[in-house]
C-alpha cells in the first residue's frame, strides 16, 4: 500500500488491518490497479485465509487442552501450594471424593487450596460434580509411580495417600513404595497416609508421614482432620477401638455451677476429660465456655478404657466443687 498507493505508514497499516479483518470502513481504499491486485492476492486470499487458519488452530488448541484436562492427560507441573490426593476408592469413588473435597472447602486452612486427583478410577473423564468443586484430574496408574512431576507433588502443601483397597493389606505395599519414592524428593508437604494394617503405622511414620490412619470410607471428614490438625485423627480413632478412649454419660444433676470448676475438679481427680453436658431440656452442649454457669442432668466424660470411673465416684467428685 505504501508502494502502490503512496500511503504513509500509519494509513497503510490501517487499511491492511481493516481489510484483513473484513471490517472495511471504506475511509481509505486501494485505487490503483496494482494496489487492488495486491489487496486481492495478499489480503483477501492469503491474509483472510491465514487469519481464519490461526483462529481455527487456536480454538482447536483450546478444545484439545480442555479435553486433556478433563480426561486427565494434562500435566499439572506448574501448580504449587495445592493438595494432592493419590488413589481413590474403587467403589463409590465420586461420592467419597465429593464429601472429602467438601470438607476441604469447609476447613478455613484448606478452603482455597487447589486439589489434584491422581488416580485412574475415572477412565472417561472427571465427573462434573468434582470439576465444579475446582478439582483437577491426572489419569494415572499409581502403581507405576511415574506421576509425581505431573502433579507437582514436591510443591504441594498437603499430600494424601489413600489405600487403593480399604480391605486389602496389599494396598500397604503400594503405599510403602510411593512413600519411598516421595521421601527422596525435596518436598514441603504435610503428609497423611491410610494404612490397612496396624503393623504399618510405625513404618509409614518412619518414612515421613505426619499422620497415619485406618481407611474409613464412610467418614472422609476424619482424613481432613488429619491434614488440617495432625494428631486429632488418632484421638477420634481411639474412640472406635477397644482399649482406646471412650465417651461415657453420667446422669448427675448439676445446678448453677461454673463449667470450669466442674472440668478442673474432674481432671484433678483423674476421672477423665470432660467434653460437655446435657442440659435440663435434653440438648447436648459440647465444649462450653469456661465461665458458663450450667444446669445439667448429665455430664459427658471421655475416659481410657480400663480406667472408666463409676457413677458414684464422678458424683462424689462434682459434689466437692
Amino acid at each position: 500500500m505504501m508502494l502502490f498507493e503512496q500511503l504513509p505508514l500509519n494509513q497503510a497499516l490501517w487499511l491492511t488491518l481493516t481489510t484483513v479483518t473484513t471490517v472495511g470502513y471504506g475511509d481509505i481504499s486501494a485505487s490503483s490497479l496494482l494496489g487492488q491486485a495486491s489487496t486481492v492476492i495478499l489480503l483477501y486470499i492469503l491474509g483472510i485465509w491465514m487469519l481464519a487458519q490461526l483462529a481455527g488452530e487456536y480454538l482447536e488448541f483450546r478444545m484439545d487442552r480442555r479435553e486433556r484436562m478433563t480426561k486427565g492427560f494434562w500435566s499439572w507441573n506448574k501448580m504449587n501450594d495445592h493438595i494432592v490426593i493419590v488413589n481413590a476408592p474403587d467403589k463409590n469413588s465420586e461420592q467419597f471424593l465429593v464429601r472429602l473435597i467438601s470438607q476441604f472447602r469447609a476447613t478455613p486452612s484448606l478452603a482455597d487450596k487447589p486439589v489434584i486427583l491422581a488416580t485412574n478410577v475415572f477412565p472417561g473423564e472427571l465427573p462434573k460434580s468434582l470439576a465444579d468443586m475446582g478439582a483437577v484430574y491426572k489419569n494415572v496408574d499409581t502403581s507405576l509411580g511415574e506421576f509425581f512431576f505431573d502433579v507437582s507433588i514436591s510443591e504441594a502443601s498437603y499430600v494424601l495417600f489413600l489405600a487403593q483397597d480399604a480391605l486389602d493389606p496389599r494396598s500397604d505395599s503400594l503405599t510403602l513404595d510411593l512413600l519411598d519414592q516421595f521421601e527422596q524428593l525435596d518436598f514441603k508437604a504435610l503428609v497423611a497416609v491410610e494404612a490397612v494394617q496396624d503393623s504399618n503405622f510405625k513404618r509409614f511414620k518412619a518414612m515421613g508421614a505426619n499422620s497415619v490412619l485406618r481407611p474409613i470410607r464412610a467418614y472422609p471428614e476424619l482424613i481432613v482432620r488429619a491434614l488440617s490438625a495432625p494428631g486429632t485423627e488418632r484421638i477420634l480413632e481411639d474412640l472406635f477401638t477397644h482399649f482406646g478412649a471412650s465417651i461415657h454419660r453420667y446422669d448427675i444433676d448439676v445446678s448453677d455451677m461454673l463449667w470450669k470448676n466442674i472440668a478442673c475438679k474432674l481432671i484433678e481427680r483423674e476421672m477423665g476429660t470432660p467434653l460437655g453436658y446435657i442440659d435440663q431440656q435434653g440438648e447436648v452442649k459440647t465444649c462450653p465456655p469456661a465461665g458458663e454457669s450450667i444446669s445439667a442432668k448429665a455430664i459427658l466424660l471421655m475416659a481410657r478404657d480400663g480406667e472408666i470411673p463409676q457413677v458414684s465416684s464422678v458424683k462424689e467428685c462434682i459434689a466437692t466443687v
